[in-house]
């Protein structure tokens, strides 16, 4: 059986789920903060002159821009999924289904959905004096 040939995208989504994985880790955060401590113990080795600084300083800048592409990918992905499974549920069950297609949703429109459901919530909250409240306490 012939192997299917990823895309680019298919490829670049499975290596930003393995960064993103990676980078998350706390080892990561370790080995970050030793490869700092072991710069700024070079500094007096190297004078602390320009080249030692632009050698840190070049080196976060490339990691921080690639890694803003690797966490974007990321983050979208998991977005879609959230989406996808929220709107099999809204499907599935009883619960409106306006709320489906939000994200594509003009500004006013979603906050009259929020000025909605925020004074559902206030009408639903229990009171101070409950007497239900009070029932359940005894």
């Amino acid at each position: 059986m012939k192997k299917e040939k990823q895309s680019l995208n298919d490829r670049f989504n499975v290596l930003s789920r393995k960064i993103s994985q990676a980078m998350g880790n706390p080892w990561a955060f370790v080995i970050s903060t030793l490869s700092i401590i072991i710069w700024l113990m070079l500094g007096p080795v190297f004078g602390f002159s320009d080249t030692w600084q632009l050698w840190v300083n070049t080196i976060t800048t490339v990691v921080t821009f690639l890694m803003v592409f690797i966490i974007q990918c990321s983050q979208n992905r998991e977005a879609e999924a959230i989406e996808l499974k929220l709107d099999e549920i809204i499907k599935k069950s009883s619960a409106s289904n306006r709320f489906i297609n939000l994200e594509e949703m003009d500004e006013k429109k979603i906050e009259n959905l929020k000025k909605e459901l925020h004074d559902l919530k206030k009408t639903c909250a229990p009171k101070k004096n409950d007497p239900q409240k009070k029932n359940k306490k005894t």
